[in-house]
């Protein structure tokens, strides 16, 4: 038996490398659906992007915003609808009973949740919206947030399961930080400006400055969350497209990453690290590294274009774009890396790919990937979740 970590959306290339028996954690949004929710689907469409989702078969218990009981549906009721809904680009269904194996084969897979723990799966679901309210409680559209890890285990003969390099969950917040991070949560949710709410709850809790920061960084109010988590991209969706980077988001990010620095999983499902020294940022030396492995898995990712857009206020900017345009030569990657003194402007009207977890920059570009979160799961370095 091997463990999985997991993060949805879920690729193909998730779903090619997991064995039967094999136990899954799954974060990120899960969608919960019953039978009359998968008739009205097939009668209207889908409120909702399901191009690689988890679909739970599941009539949950909700009371004022907060799941009470989350347990799995006999997932039999839903089969005439199965090969429909991974149609629709569904790579993981959970569920009960199991289902017949046929259309899973080569394009998702069936994960098995006990029955009777519907308690213990609400404790690790928040609400982040609701579709098909018309349909009741119990067989409306809901879109969960998991944020501790849900599990499943892989049910067997039921075609491939998600696999790939881990992003794993094992630096355990202390008990304040989780308190103090659930109270902001509640405040953002319901309306309340973010930065006033980790405002408001870092003063209640008598927060250090860094701790402050963790808190700035993580916490997302839920439907601003869920829009980014829809725009995401995994790498294989670059092929032939053209791609525009952050640069020094994305190597700051990195170079956290692979020198050990804490590097949280935040609420929008974006990687994010908490040194926050942009602007004292020096790249002489220090990027070398983070650049060849975006650089690296880049030319995997097999693009038309690369642009690489550095802020030419950080020193020896230049430099770093001209080492940048060699290696792209050398990696036969199309491209350039440019010095520019309006970056987050530049990007903010930018049509195309995105790579960045620069909130402002997310919130206004059409698609978006997280590069550091791709190298984090390749080389299974672990990530923090508050």
């Amino acid at each position: 038996m091997t463990e999985h970590y997991l993060r949805t959306p879920l690729s193909l290339e998730d779903v090619s490398k997991l064995q039967a028996g094999d136990v899954v954690f799954l974060s990120g949004i899960i969608y919960s659906a019953r039978d009359k929710a998968h008739a009205l689907i097939r009668q209207a469409g889908s409120p909702v992007s399901l191009q690689g989702a988890v679909l739970y078969h599941c009539g949950p218990l909700i009371q004022e915003g907060r799941v009470l009981s989350a347990g799995p549906t006999t997932s039999g009721r839903m089969a005439r609808y199965t090969d429909e809904m991974l149609g629709h680009g569904v790579r993981a269904i959970i569920g009960k009973g199991g289902l017949p194996p046929e259309p899973f084969r080569g394009r998702a897979v069936y994960l098995a949740y006990p029955g009777g723990c519907g308690a213990a799966a609400a404790r690790r679901l928040e609400v982040m919206a609701v579709h098909l309210e018309q349909l009741g409680m119990a067989e409306s559209l809901w879109a969960f947030r998991a944020r501790s890890p849900h599990c499943g285990r892989r049910q067997p003969g039921q075609g491939p399961l998600p696999g790939g390099k881990r992003i794993d969950i094992e630096a355990r917040p202390d008990p304040v930080m989780k308190q103090a991070a659930q109270e902001a949560r509640l405040l953002a949710d319901r309306g309340y400006p973010a930065a006033s709410a980790v405002r408001f709850v870092s003063d209640h809790h008598r927060l250090s400055e860094d701790q402050r920061m963790v808190l700035r960084r993580v916490i997302v109010p839920a439907r601003t969350a869920l829009s980014r988590m829809a725009r995401a991209l995994r790498l294989h969706a670059l092929r032939d497209r053209e791609v525009f980077l952050d640069g020094y988001n994305c190597i700051i990010t990195t170079e956290s990453l692979l020198a050990g620095f804490a590097v949280y999983l935040c609420d929008d499902g974006f990687l994010r690290d908490t040194r926050g020294f942009f602007r004292r940022y020096r790249s002489v030396g220090r990027a070398h590294h983070a650049v060849h492995e975006i650089l690296g898995l880049l030319a995997e990712g097999r693009p038309s274009r690369v642009d690489f857009l550095l802020d030419c206020q950080i020193s020896h900017s230049g430099e770093l774009a001209a080492e940048i345009r060699s290696l792209m030569a050398q990696m036969s990657l199309p491209g350039d890396a440019l010095c520019l003194r309006d970056v987050d402007r530049q990007l903010k009207g930018c049509r195309k790919i995105v790579a960045s977890s620069d909130g402002i920059v997310i919130d206004s570009a059409p698609q978006v990937i997280d590069l550091p979160a791709e190298i984090a799961r390749r080389r299974g370095i672990k990530a923090r979740i508050l």
